[in-house]
């Protein structure tokens, strides 16, 4: 397995609102891709880089200085972020979404989550939203895609669906799939770099490289590093180091 000549890549887990991990990843990126200078620099994020954690607004504030400087950076949609986009664009699936610690994200752009909750009209969780977050956010939150390959490998969110052609996967199974995915042995024709679905440490499968390992949980949040036919893990510590 191998990415393109003259290109390092960089796969970082789901950040979930912890701005202070993604830091310290990044700092991790800048000293590794030291070694490679005249190399192609890729950031790809693989989605729910919001929710559960304290402050998801600088999580996006930081990726959207990442992007302006020479690492090329691709974010990926996980559900988070889509429960997110559907709250924004439409008002609808509020209740999801503040199943899964949408609270956190809420507060961080300002919102007052138990004023929000009383919201009813689909117009005005759409006004409210739409003030309070900022619109350079909206449009980063648009602009995340549901997967990226590069050489061998695919970037997704949750994983595909086994027995399904890429082409056709669905974005539901993209965002959502878990263990039809996470527990299959089949062949996709690429290796698939995923997050998702927690693991105390990183796994790596015949089919399959997951890097969900729980940051805001564990303060554990790994990366992915690829160049030609080399990999290398490097995940923050954790509480429990």
């Amino acid at each position: 397995m191998r990415v393109p000549d003259h290109t390092v890549v960089y796969a970082i887990g789901d950040i979930h609102g912890c701005p202070w991990l993604l830091d310290k990843v990044l700092s991790w990126i800048e000293f590794h891709a030291a070694d490679h200078i005249h190399a192609r620099k890729l950031i790809i994020v693989l989605g729910d880089m919001i929710d559960r954690g304290p402050d998801s607004r600088t999580v996006i504030d930081t990726l959207l200085e990442v992007k302006l400087g020479k690492f090329e950076l691709i974010c990926l949609r996980g559900n988070h972020e889509d429960m997110m986009l559907c709250a924004i664009q439409s008002g609808a699936g509020v209740p999801l979404w503040m199943d899964n610690g949408a609270r956190y994200t809420l507060e961080s752009y300002g919102i007052d989550s138990i004023e929000f909750l009383k919201l009813v009209s689909p117009k005005d969780i759409r006004e409210t939203l739409r003030a309070a977050v900022p619109p350079s956010h909206q449009r980063f939150l648009q602009e995340t895609r549901l997967c990226h390959r590069e050489g061998d490998y695919l970037f997704v969110h949750a994983g595909l669906r086994p027995g399904v052609a890429i082409e056709h996967q669905t974005p539901d199974d993209m965002m959502w799939i878990r263990q039809d995915f996470t527990d299959s042995t089949a062949g996709f024709g690429v290796l698939v770099v995923h997050g998702h679905t927690v693991t105390h440490s990183p796994s790596e499968r015949g089919n399959a490289i997951g890097l969900d390992t729980g940051a805001v949980i564990t303060g554990r949040l790994s990366c992915l590093a690829l160049w030609n036919d080399q990999r290398f893990i490097f995940f923050t510590p954790g509480i429990d180091a």
